[in-house]
């Protein structure tokens, strides 16, 4: 075995010492330059983990077979003493180790020459990457009989992922898991970036295709390639970036319509942030003339972001009259809902008064009464009641969001509202069974403040040992908030779950203080 890697080793590297040196070289200067020039953050090592040794994978791997590429192949295959395919083999188990230890080097100087971090995730984020480019630029260097060549396809993958990461194609994005070492609120706005590891298996599948295509087209490297073959090999060339595109559009399209009514901030603002870097290109015309309707034109990525310019919805008189236009016609699309609720939020935002905007919201729900954005629209029908002075309205709104199918987050405001309501009304009975449903469905972050308000109701109740029995589910669910909060990272924690935290400790004092004595404890009642 020893022989066999010399032997490869030697017929790599004849008059090419530049291959080992260029990487070696190349990554110990982005270590350097990174240490130099940048600051410290969480996702700094990993990111390069996923960028630079992948880089240098395909270089390296793109010129496994120059000796062969140059020689016309024939004579060395019929003298080489093992099959081709373990040759090759070897000579990538070789240029990965090789890839891998410049990787762990590098890793090891950031530890030293930053500050301590966890290595190990970024260390085995590099794997499924380095193995994929790998693949990548041999197989189309077999190809067109080209190292270089297959090195630019590569290259072509690299710098399609280098500035969007995931925004593009979540699952085929080389850096995930360091997209992923954000805060909680872009987890909540971009959603892809939560799946960290998952993309990492699929670059392990089509590393491993690549493989198994390639053991068999090493046997044609026995005759020139034709003009046939090399066309062939453009095609698929060309054809990479128009499929990269192309899934990730529908990638995030589906994933739209799973999650019909359940994405934040709401599902138009969500899909338009999520085509924004695609640019000009107008993938929406790929997925029909309803969908495109519905969205609308994206002129500027950057208007997507918040502030006084955001174009969340695509607010133009030609987007204004294609919505209403789809909702007067009551269009059968799968969209339809979709489009009635955008419709209630750009005609929105020309009624001036609550019965305006109640009369616009029914008309959404009697139009699409069973579509998945119903129980949203009864949820926002209901505040606008209330806000009208109608609270018998409002509760029956609560009720019927509850009762359709809903997102879990949308049936907890439901309660929540319907909580009040009855709280202020004086109904404080049914006011506290309404907490206890809502505690049922609310989520961590949630269900704390759920069973603080129950504990609330019993204390005006002055039913004492109810109170007691409550407190103590409070104090087993703000410890289970923490517990969720303590397994984020402090970069995801920082923005999201602080406030929650402070609510969190204030409402803990106060039921230590109820369960330590026989004082009557009451907390303000929280506004609407």
């Amino acid at each position: 075995m020893i022989r066999l890697l010399r032997y490869n080793f030697r017929v790599v590297i004849f008059r090419n010492w530049w291959i080992l040196v260029f990487p070696i070289a190349a990554s110990q200067l982005v270590v350097f330059w990174n240490l130099i020039t940048l600051r410290f953050s969480e996702n700094l090592p990993a990111h390069f983990a996923e960028t630079t040794p992948p880089l240098l994978a395909a270089f390296l791997s793109a010129h496994l077979l120059t000796a062969e590429y140059r020689s016309g192949i024939g004579a060395i295959l019929a003298s080489k003493p093992v099959d081709i395919a373990k040759v090759v083999l070897i000579r990538l188990i070789v240029v990965m180790a090789l890839v891998w230890v410049l990787a762990g080097l590098s890793l090891i100087a950031f530890y030293c020459g930053w500050e301590p971090y966890p290595i190990a995730p970024a260390a085995l984020a590099c794997i499924p990457s380095t193995l994929f480019m790998g693949m990548l630029a041999l197989t189309f260097a077999t190809l067109f009989r080209n190292a270089w060549a297959g090195f630019a396809v590569a290259a072509a993958w690299w710098a399609m992922d280098l500035a969007p990461g995931v925004a593009i194609q979540p699952f085929l994005s080389l850096q995930t898991v360091s997209d992923s070492m954000v805060s909680e609120a872009v987890h909540r706005t971009t959603v892809f970036t939560r799946y960290a590891w998952q993309p990492k298996f699929v670059l392990l599948f089509l590393a491993a295709m690549l493989y198994l295509y390639h053991r068999r087209l090493i046997f044609t490297l026995g005759s020139q390639a034709s003009a046939r073959q090399r066309r062939r090999a453009l095609a698929a060339a060309l054809a990479i970036p128009v499929v990269y595109a192309v899934s990730g559009a529908v990638l995030k399209v589906g994933y739209l319509y799973v999650h019909r009514g359940d994405l934040y901030p709401d599902d138009t603002a969500w899909i338009r942030q999520q085509l924004g870097p695609y640019g000009p290109v107008p993938v929406r015309y790929l997925f029909g003339s309803a969908f495109s309707a519905y969205v609308g034109e994206i002129p500027n990525t950057w208007r997507l972001a918040a502030g006084e310019e955001a174009d969340v919805y695509g607010v133009t008189a030609r987007h204004r009259s294609e919505v209403e236009r789809l909702f007067r016609r009551r269009t059968r699309s799968i969209w339809g809902s979709s489009i009635a609720e955008l419709h209630t939020r750009l005609a929105g935002q020309q009624a001036q008064t609550p019965p305006e905007r109640i009369a616009m919201l029914r008309s959404a729900i009697e139009a699409y009464p069973d579509g998945p954005h119903a129980p949203g629209l009864y949820v926002r029908l209901a505040r606008e009641q209330v806000e009208a002075g109608d609270l018998q309205g409002a509760a029956e709104s609560c009720e019927s969001a509850v009762k359709g199918r809903r997102s879990t987050r949308t049936a907890s405001e439901a309660l929540r509202i319907l909580t009040q309501l009855q709280r202020d009304s004086g109904d404080l009975a049914r006011a506290a069974q309404t907490a206890e449903r809502w505690a049922a469905v609310a989520d961590t972050r949630q269900r704390f403040r759920a069973l603080g308000t129950k504990f609330d109701i019993l204390i005006e109740l002055r039913q004492t040992e109810a109170a007691r029995q409550t407190a103590q589910s409070v104090l087993k669910a703000i410890a289970e908030f923490r517990r969720a909060a303590e397994a984020r990272d402090v970069v995801r924690s920082a923005g999201m779950d602080t406030p929650l935290l402070r609510d969190a400790d204030a409402l803990e004092d106060r039921i230590e203080a109820f369960l330590s004595g026989p004082a009557d404890i009451t907390a303000p009642r929280p506004g609407r």
